[in-house]
C-alpha cells in the first residue's frame, strides 16, 4: 500500500513529487506586518485552490520565491466542495451525539456531498436505465469541465454520477450509479 506524501514528509523522507496543473484563484497574506525580519520568519495565508493542490508544496515554493528554505506547520482545511468548517464535528461532538442516541442528526443527505456538480434532472423512465447502468445522450445545455467532467444524474434524489463517454463523445456513461431503485 502506497503512503500519502504526507506521511513521508513526517519521516523526514523526500521523495519525488508528481507535477500536475493546479490552480490558485486566491492567495491571501492573513499577517498584518510589513516587514518580516528576524532569524525564523513566519506567516499564515489562506488558499483557494483546485482539487489536486499539495498546500505543503506551495509552502516550500514560496520560500523558495523569497530565497528562504521553508515549511509548513499547520494546515487548516475550512472548505471542500460545498461543505465548510461550521459544517464539521470534532470527535468530541460525535462522541456526545452517539451517547445521546443522535448520531443521526449528525448526517447530510449524499446530494450535499454532490452540490459542486452539473445537475441533470431526468424523468422516471430513463431513471430506470440509469439503474441498470445505461449510457445516455450526452445534454446540450450542459458544459463538462474538463478538470471536473462530472455530472450528477438527478430525479427528486442522486441517482448517479456520469461522465463523458471514453469512445463516444455525444455520450455520457455512468462512473458510479448511486441508487437502484426509487
Amino acid at each position: 500500500m502506497e503512503k500519502k506524501l504526507y506521511e513521508y514528509a513526517r519521516a523526514g523522507i523526500e521523495i519525488e513529487r508528481p507535477s500536475r496543473k493546479v490552480k490558485i484563484y486566491e492567495l491571501t497574506l492573513l499577517d498584518e506586518r510589513d516587514v518580516f525580519e528576524g532569524e525564523t520568519i513566519s506567516f499564515r495565508f489562506r488558499a483557494r485552490c483546485s482539487k489536486g493542490t499539495y498546500i505543503r508544496t506551495l509552502a516550500v515554493m514560496m520560500g523558495e520565491k523569497l530565497g528562504y528554505p521553508a515549511h509548513m506547520s499547520d494546515l487548516i482545511r475550512i472548505q471542500s466542495s460545498s461543505f465548510t468548517l461550521d459544517d464539521c464535528f470534532t470527535l468530541e461532538q460525535v462522541e456526545q451525539y452517539v451517547l445521546e442516541d443522535r448520531q443521526h442528526e449528525l448526517l447530510q443527505p449524499l446530494e450535499c456531498g454532490l452540490t459542486h456538480l452539473p445537475k441533470i434532472d431526468i424523468n422516471d423512465t430513463v431513471a430506470m436505465k440509469v439503474f441498470n447502468g445505461a449510457v445516455l445522450q450526452k445534454p446540450e445545455n450542459i458544459c463538462f469541465n474538463p478538470e471536473e467532467p462530472f455530472v450528477l444524474v438527478y430525479n427528486d434524489v442522486a441517482l448517479a454520477i456520469y461522465k463523458i463517454h471514453d469512445s463516444k463523445p455525444d455520450y455520457i456513461k455512468p462512473v458510479k450509479v448511486l441508487r437502484t431503485g426509487l
